[in-house]
């Protein structure tokens, strides 16, 4: 129990705050200032105090709950370290600390110096600092710390926040994430811990609508930064700094059924910066569909430094103005896809891969599902291992055009551009304008024996330096037709039967 229990009413508070002269109008200030007041929540009004270690959660809540009961408002948190525990059973949402399904809410800080904490013993049970339950709409969250990094006994369901508890009924939309800093690690007794910020829309029903995450700072997450899992359309993540996740800073490997989608997800403009040693696996980002692919998706210039890109089912899909520094323990690539990636362009970035030899760029089939309509232009590419620039495999009307690809390092065994057709003819191939230099490559060029065969190839205006051959075909019988080959400048001849002509009849 509080020591002191502040009770500020509204006009009092301000006046008393701000200080009365008999030589203003009372009347006027007091009008004003009681506007103003009411406006704002103060947890402190309901007997909260910041640095005294004593629980926050129940005067906090109160002042969420009088701001839902008004219509809206602001719940304000001043500077200080304000103490929150889990709710208890019976409550509404007995698995967060504070939580709304409220409508035209904003809860902000002071600034970063105010910080909602948890600490201690949490009985291995799920927790979410600040949930935004279903039915809630129009919700700000800014101007604040997060910080569970003194919390033992944690459960892998505990995260900083959750946007679509499954408490409740409705749609959640309309929700800002502006300027929070999360500081939530590993616990430090090594047990499991969840997501920094997590979007679950539980059924197509209660789905996540036009979520914003701005000017965040992900500082260290005991697993994702930002967990994206079903149904949850609309989401923005843009300016924010991601450096160090134990899992994925941005990851969407979504569980559910064929009604259970994701789309419409931009990811702009932020900084994903990670020690490869500590995190677990080799992309900062990795973007996925359940019931269906996930949908129109934007990563436009964004920083990567540690770490690359993951797709697994996705669907018109921009990558664009990216720059990538990945350190690889894998030979995966450093932009990758599995599985269906339908309609997408990879523009305009600059790539270059150190660790594990592998691509850059990799894109195969997987359980049943494979890539087309695949632009792959003007991207710079600078391999420090032994791995292929671009690999590709099961792939349908493809263009691979103007990229600039240097190796740093001796590559017999790599290829710059590779291309086997597995599961379905390689039909609609271009590849034009590229520049490769090596030192000792295999091929500039390979297409690879497989099952399928190539129809309708034209490659043409490349150049290649330092490579064994130019063009290889590894079975020329797989071939339909001839392949279109003109104004290629190679220093060495092709290594290719199939017959190669200027330009078809």
């Amino acid at each position: 129990m509080k020591t002191a229990i502040r009770v500020c009413l509204a006009v009092a508070c301000a006046v008393t705050a701000l200080g009365f002269n008999a030589g203003v109008g009372l009347d006027t200030r007091a009008s004003a200032l009681a506007a103003s007041a009411v406006e704002c929540f103060d947890p402190a009004a309901y007997g909260a105090i910041p640095n005294d270690g004593l629980d926050d959660r129940v005067p906090a809540q109160q002042a969420i709950d009088a701001a839902v009961a008004a219509g809206g408002g602001q719940v304000c948190f001043g500077a200080g370290h304000w103490t929150l525990t889990r709710s208890p059973s019976g409550t509404y949402n007995r698995f967060a600390a504070l939580s709304t399904h409220g409508q035209h809410i904003e809860i902000r800080g002071a600034g970063l110096g105010t910080i909602l904490e948890v600490v201690g013993d949490q009985q291995a049970g799920a927790l979410w600092v600040i949930s935004v339950d279903p039915g809630a709409r129009d919700i700000l969250i800014r101007d604040l710390t997060i910080d569970t990094s003194r919390t033992v006994n944690t459960d892998e369901q505990f995260h900083a926040i959750e946007i679509g508890s499954g408490i409740g009924t409705g749609t959640i939309e309309d929700v800002k994430i502006e300027n929070v800093r999360f500081n939530h690690p590993d616990a430090t007794d090594g047990s499991r811990k969840g997501d920094c910020l997590r979007l679950i829309g539980n059924t197509p029903e209660s789905l996540v609508r036009r979520v914003t995450v701005i000017g965040s700072t992900f500082t260290t997450c005991a697993r994702s930064g930002i967990a994206i899992q079903r149904n949850v359309f609309d989401l923005i993540i843009q300016g924010s700094q991601f450096t160090q996740a134990s899992d994925q800073d941005i990851d969407s490997e979504p569980t559910g059924g064929a009604g259970d989608l994701n789309g419409s997800i931009s990811i702009i403009g932020n900084i994903f910066r990670d020690d490869v040693e500590i995190a677990q696996g080799d992309w900062a980002v990795t973007l996925g569909g359940i019931g269906g692919p996930m949908a129109r998706v934007v990563v436009a210039d964004n920083i990567f430094e540690g770490r690359g890109l993951g797709f697994y089912r996705a669907s018109d899909v921009t990558v664009t103005g990216n720059s990538f520094v990945a350190t690889m323990e894998s030979s995966y690539g450093v932009i990758n896809s599995g599985n269906i990636l339908d309609r997408i362009t990879i523009t305009g970035n600059t790539i270059r891969r150190l660790g594990v030899a592998g691509a850059a760029i990799r894109m195969i089939h997987q359980s049943g599902g494979s890539p087309g309509r695949v632009v792959i232009a003007d991207n710079v590419i600078t391999q420090e291992t032994a791995g292929s620039g671009i690999q590709l495999e099961s792939v349908q009307h493809l263009t691979v055009s103007g990229n600039d690809m240097l190796w740093t390092v001796p590559a017999s065994g790599a290829t710059g551009i590779q291309i086997r057709p597995v599961l379905q003819a390689a039909d609609g191939i271009l590849i034009a304008e590229n520049r490769i230099s090596a030192m000792g490559l295999l091929a500039a060029v390979y297409l690879g024996a497989s099952p399928e065969t190539f129809k309708a190839v034209s490659i043409i205006g490349n150049m290649a330096r330092g490579t064994t051959a130019s063009l290889q075909c590894a079975n020329p019988t797989l071939f339909e037709e001839p392949i279109v080959h003109a104004s290629n400048n190679w220093t060495t001849a092709p290594a290719c039967t199939v017959p190669l002509v200027t330009q078809q009849p």
